[in-house]
């Protein structure tokens, strides 16, 4: 299988790689929304809020076109970058291990996003796993098929309403003429582990 390598967001980014987009992928593999939701714990760190979750929340690479920085998660990403015309794709990527007997576990592994503003697409490992459409609303992938022993990359590519997304569409009901567009992993992210 193929490693990704990337690097701790403490250290400043320099030489990163052209971003590339992976949107075609993404037009072949809808997948809905209506998939299983438990909440995730709120946690800056990567560490077990207990022994069946995993935060994700803290810093992840982030590569808005040229730009290739690190930001917090939750967040939208104009609270961080002065561009705040770009509608995407921004590329959200880190590393994480999983904790101990999670793997051997019968049970499965799923990734848990209270809300990704407005299109995301996921791969872990390099593997494609799943598309949502949507500002407020969580979605969950089954990703254990994905995972592997030691350090496993998450990947998300994220458009937020714009041209590609029109923003009345996107928005509908919700007073599309005065609001304003955001992108970004704006709520907790984690895994779960369980039914």
């Amino acid at each position: 299988s193929r490693r990704h390598s990337v690097r701790p967001c403490s250290t400043p980014p320099c030489n990163a790689p052209p971003v590339t987009s992976l949107t075609a992928a993404l037009r072949k593999n809808i997948t809905s929304s209506k998939q299983r939701w438990t909440k995730v714990a709120n946690c800056a760190t990567s560490k077990p809020a207990n022994n069946m979750q995993l935060s994700l929340n803290g810093e992840w690479q982030f590569e808005p076109g040229e730009i290739h920085t690190c930001i917090p998660v939750p967040a939208a990403w104009e609270a961080h970058i002065a561009d705040h015309d770009t509608d995407g794709p921004a590329i959200y990527q880190r590393e994480f291990a999983l904790p101990d007997g999670w793997l051997g576990s019968s049970k499965p592994i799923w990734l848990e996003a209270q809300a990704v503003s407005f299109a995301a697409a996921v791969w872990v490992n390099g593997v494609w796993v799943g598309q949502h459409l949507g500002l407020w609303s969580p979605f969950a992938f089954e990703i254990t098929p994905t995972l592997r022993p030691g350090l496993n990359h998450i990947r998300l590519e994220i458009w937020k309403p714009g041209q590609r997304y029109p923003m009345r569409e996107c928005v509908a009901g919700f007073l599309p003429d005065v609001y304003k567009p955001f992108g970004g992993i704006w709520q907790p992210i984690g895994l779960r582990l369980g039914a």
